[in-house]
């Protein structure tokens, strides 16, 4: 099952390919074949939580640790139908509707999403959006 998280920010979710413009790539954390940690790793069920729940003697790192860098303005590398599911949290107030970004945004999420495949998203401030 492929499910992706776009405009992953500082939240890594553990089963899904983590995808931003920007961050420090997962696979430089590890050393010796061993993953050093990934503080900012948690699942969908604890997305909202801030911090996440982690042990208290851990500090939570904030920065990008992603699996991909990719630009979500361009086309999207995986083939078409090949995504279970997308995750898109606080992404859509990053688009200018205007310049066609939104339009963009929307059809590789059709073309990449298989056929019942599931889209998950959340608008941070719709009013802010929509105005």
């Amino acid at each position: 099952m492929k499910k992706v998280h776009l405009c992953c920010g500082s939240v890594y979710l553990k089963g899904y390919e983590n995808c931003d413009i920007v961050g420090d790539i997962l696979e430089n954390f590890y050393v010796s074949g061993q993953l050093i940690e990934n503080p900012n790793e948690t699942n969908i069920e604890n997305y909202f939580k801030f911090p996440f729940e982690i042990e208290s003697n851990k500090r939570v790192r904030r920065s990008f640790i992603i699996d991909t860098q990719m630009n979500i303005l361009e086309k999207w590398h995986w083939v078409d139908n090949s995504v279970d599911e997308i995750v898109m949290i606080n992404g859509f107030e990053h688009f200018e509707p205007l310049m066609g970004e939104l339009i963009h945004v929307l059809n590789e999420a059709h073309r990449v999403l298989k056929v019942g495949g599931i889209w998950k998203f959340d608008f941070p401030d719709i009013k802010t959006i929509v105005d």
